[in-house]
């Protein structure tokens, strides 16, 4: 079989987005999964089985040899904005292979604007990072044959985002909207693009299911309440510590309970469900943690700032209320702002102002990893 590289920044992608798409095409092709767990200071549990390799440790000429060896038709990514992202790409390119972006989330504002949020926040940890990043980078440039070209490709991506001189072979979308944002950073040539959809479920089967049950699905009557916890802390975006986060949830409780609703949180996978059960121990808040998305169908509004788990209650016409976290203006870049429930007249409006927002941003056809999983296949056999 062929032989395909996917790289991400650290395994914690792996259960939620990875592993799913990996159980199709493995089928096709035998994938290898590389990472900087070590140097991001991640610690996943995956099946040992699976062709997992950590580069932490691998110098320029170690990680170009292993790809000569192996020679893949492709090398897969999910992101593009950090440096070693950028470098990953560009020794592929250097050595003749295809490279692919794979949209895993919704785009924002504040993804472009994390890495400097993260400097400031926790400068130590993040400088050190920055520093092998660039340490590897300047390595590479030094040890190539265009070295100037090089350094302006580096310069033009990480000061002005312009990734133009270095596009990607192949980019997959969720739909438009990723597409259109993203856009004006590469000018892709717009056979290169496909769509792909969210992926609610894992097989088209279960997709159609959903479709069911929205159609079927009557407005709920039980007032309840759930937020959408994201790791704001854990990935440093934020000054504040845990105890000022609980204050700031129990303040959103409390505006909801006021208005007859009962509160859950849903907690973000990588945080500790331990530490937050503690946390609210004398609250009598119910925590949950990786939730089937059909359930997000059993509440009547939903809480959160951008995260793509939003999509669920979008997608089955539960009211959304997007808050502001602290004085971040996390909530103002979201994409989910303009579906805020409170600026809708009556349901028929929120339903008309959802429909739209789907098709623009979610993707209407088969969204499932089975369909993605299709269509990167089709790509991957594709590839001169």
């Amino acid at each position: 079989m062929k032989e395909v590289v996917i790289y991400v920044h650290s395994t914690s992608l792996w259960s939620y987005f990875v592993e799913p798409l990996y159980n199709f095409i493995s089928k096709e092709f035998n994938i290898t999964i590389l990472n900087l767990d070590k140097k991001t200071k991640c610690k996943s549990n995956y099946n040992k089985s699976y062709n997992i390799i950590d580069i932490s440790d691998y110098s320029i000429k170690q990680i170009q040899k292993f790809l000569t060896n192996i020679n893949p038709i492709a090398v897969i990514l999910l992101n593009y904005i950090s440096i070693y992202e950028l470098l990953i790409q560009r020794i592929a390119k250097n050595l003749g292979i295809k490279t692919i972006y794979l949209e895993h989330g919704i785009f924002s504002k504040t993804k472009i604007t994390s890495q400097f949020k993260k400097m400031f926040i926790s400068f130590k940890f993040v400088a050190q990072k920055n520093i092998f990043f660039l340490g590897k980078y300047v390595s590479f440039i030094y040890n190539n044959k265009y070295k100037f070209k090089e350094f302006a490709i580096l310069i033009n991506c990480v000061l002005k985002k312009n990734y133009i001189q270095t596009p990607f072979d192949k980019a997959i979308f969720f739909s438009e909207y990723g597409y259109i944002i993203t856009n004006p950073f590469f000018l892709y040539n717009p056979e290169d693009v496909v769509f792909c959809g969210y992926p609610f479920t894992l097989t088209n089967s279960e997709y159609q299911e959903y479709l069911e049950l929205r159609e079927n699905k009557e407005e709920i009557q039980d007032n309840k309440a759930i937020y959408i916890h994201q790791p704001f802390i854990l990935d440093n975006l934020v000054s504040c510590g845990y105890e000022q986060e609980k204050e700031l949830i129990l303040s959103f409780a409390e505006k909801v309970n006021k208005k007859g609703f009962s509160f859950e949180i849903l907690l973000h996978p990588r945080e500790s469900l331990e530490r937050y059960k503690k946390l609210f121990a004398e609250n009598k808040i119910t925590i949950k943690q990786n939730i089937n998305g059909k359930e997000f169908a059993n509440y009547s509004l939903v809480i959160g700032h951008y995260s793509t788990a939003l999509f669920y209650p979008v997608f089955f016409n539960i009211p959304i209320s997007i808050e502001d976290y602290f004085k971040n203006e996390f909530s103002k870049n979201s994409v989910f702002a303009t579906l805020n429930y409170n600026k809708f007249s009556n349901r028929n409006d929120l339903l008309e102002h959802y429909n739209d927002f789907r098709n623009k941003t979610i993707g209407v056809n088969n969204c499932s990893f089975e369909n993605i999983a299709k269509i990167l296949s089709d790509i991957l056999n594709s590839l001169k």
